[in-house]
């Protein structure tokens, strides 16, 4: 059984990270330089040595039938799954327009335009069974934040002020704030 205390995250997880963005850059390398443009430019908020600024994690998690939103329009959503030794039944993702399932498991990586309509089937299993779900990607809007130290200044003067700094549209010079 895995131990998914914090320091999973600092010694497994972003080497683990790291190899999700080598696999798309080897199997999709349009969409991973698409990526990469944007990563280069927003090095602050960027995993290091990936493409990616946000990592989602689901446990045992159903969705339903969704497009994802925020998500760099050129890029793609990159998907891989952990699991106990439990094992799981069901978690297909599913993309209905092409009438697919996919059962993606432990050591399968996916890459995914997660502008399709997407959803996975009911997750089950033994007492303790848990799907972990990792997707990767790069959040379009981190393009429109400031250097890191900008940013934590504006973090800082909310604090004090309760004026927040930093717009989901744009980013507040400090001299406006």
């Amino acid at each position: 059984k895995r131990d998914w205390s914090s320091d999973v995250c600092s010694s497994d997880l972003i080497p683990f990270i790291q190899a999700i963005s080598d696999q798309f850059k080897q199997l999709m390398p349009n969409r991973w330089n698409n990526q990469y443009a944007y990563a280069k430019s927003t090095r602050d908020f960027v995993i290091p040595n990936t493409v990616f600024t946000t990592i989602t994690i689901n446990k045992n998690f159903q969705t339903a039938a969704h497009t994802d939103r925020g998500d760099l329009f050129t890029g793609f959503g990159n998907l891989t799954v952990l699991e106990s030794p439990e094992g799981f039944d069901g978690g297909y993702l599913i993309f209905p327009r092409y009438k697919v399932a996919v059962n993606i498991r432990e050591g399968d990586f996916l890459a995914m335009d997660v502008h399709e309509v997407h959803g996975n089937t009911k997750i089950s299993g033994k007492e303790n069974h848990e799907r972990i779900s990792v997707v990767c990607y790069y959040r379009e809007k981190i393009k429109n934040c400031g250097s890191m130290q900008e940013e934590k200044k504006l973090e800082e003067i909310f604090k004090k002020t309760g004026k927040l700094g930093y717009h989901h549209h744009h980013t507040t010079t400090l001299e406006n704030v």
